[in-house]
């Protein structure tokens, strides 16, 4: 029988990456979090208890699509939600608990542990062990999240602003440092750590959207939560990336419109682009819908900001169904409908 590791604090957690088994020891080597409900969000402010807003539904959401994004490139090699099967999709049906007095989102039960039980049974390798300990701390680790948010910051604040940092305790840089060195040992979980990255910045569009509460158990008022989703465009430059596109996803929700991924059917690379009703019109955003629903393409008129040789943000302009050159009749802006053939 599997040894199992048994979670029921974050300690807990850190306690296992810190440890080194032998080479292929820790394969096999199951996880039992049912002790254990990391606090994702929290709002000390909030009116009515047990309830979920709008902003908070969609925080859930995003982060939730980051997590399964994730969980596809460690199972699949391909950090695309629509390479999950429909047995992966349960295993990624998360439950999240609203606790009252103030409003609590935590993650229910052992959800958790069920799914990083089946991630177990689809990964191969050696370090299988190493890899879901690192899924788990990238995602749910206050310490993490507080770095996160404190770097985050500091990288986006204005003149004047300010914010206090947490000074580390020496058994934190020291967990730090091996959190760093382990990953050093799985550059393929630098993919991993990007998108929980994205992950904890929906989790921050909740405190931006009230007064003020925590993320991942890190305070923050709402001007700073801003702050932290304001656009970098410090030494950046603008570049367009118009081009022939397939739309990947289309799968959160906000106020201003919609993220999308869409991919170069060039040069296959994949771009998370803004989708906003202010820049678009209606039948540019249904174009999209289309594309996605029918497994089309379209020609796109994309606009980037480039910071160095990363895309720090991108948005579409404008989206038209793409029309194969041999056609004789050009497709119609915004048109869902197939071009007319020439008489």
């Amino acid at each position: 029988m599997a040894a199992i590791a048994v979670v029921s604090t974050e300690d807990d957690l850190w306690s296992l990456l810190e440890e080194t088994p032998a080479p292929g020891a820790s394969v096999g080597r199951a996880i039992n979090t049912s002790g254990w409900q990391p606090q994702l969000l929290y709002f000390p402010h909030a009116e009515v208890p047990h309830t979920v807003t709008p902003s908070i539904a969609r925080a859930i959401t995003g982060f939730h699509n980051s997590l399964s994004r994730s969980s596809a490139f460690l199972v699949y090699g391909q950090p695309n939600a629509r390479f999950l099967k429909q047995e992966d999709q349960e295993l990624l049906d998360i439950r999240f608990l609203v606790l009252g007095g103030s409003d609590v989102v935590e993650v229910f039960g052992n959800d958790i542990g069920r799914l990083i039980d089946g991630l177990v049974s689809k990964m191969s390798g050696g370090q299988v062990f190493e890899s879901v300990v690192l899924l788990l701390i990238l995602y749910f680790s206050s310490l993490i999240g507080r770095e996160w948010i404190e770097r985050a910051f500091d990288e986006k604040r204005r003149d004047g602003e300010a914010r206090a940092r947490t000074r580390a305790s020496d058994q934190e840089t020291e967990r730090l440092r091996i959190f760093a060195a382990v990953l050093q040992r799985h550059p393929g979980m630098k993919a991993v750590s990007e998108l929980a990255d994205q992950g904890r910045e929906q989790l921050v569009r909740a405190i931006a959207a009230t007064e003020g509460g925590c993320v991942l158990g890190t305070p923050l008022t709402q001007d700073q939560a801003r702050t932290i989703l304001a656009k970098q465009r410090d030494n950046g430059r603008g570049r367009r990336m118009d081009g022939h596109y397939e739309v990947i996803e289309i799968d959160i929700d906000n106020p201003d419109g919609y993220m999308g991924t869409i991919r170069n059917v060039s040069t296959n690379q994949e771009i998370s682009v803004a989708i906003n009703r202010a820049q678009l019109a209606d039948s540019d955003i249904e174009t999209m819908f289309a594309a996605l629903r029918q497994k089309t393409t379209i020609d796109a008129m994309v606009n980037a900001w480039m910071v160095g040789d990363k895309i720090a943000s991108a948005h579409i302009l404008r989206a038209d169904l793409h029309v194969d050159s041999s056609s004789s009749a050009p497709a119609v802006a915004g048109s869902t409908s197939p071009p007319t053939p020439a008489p």
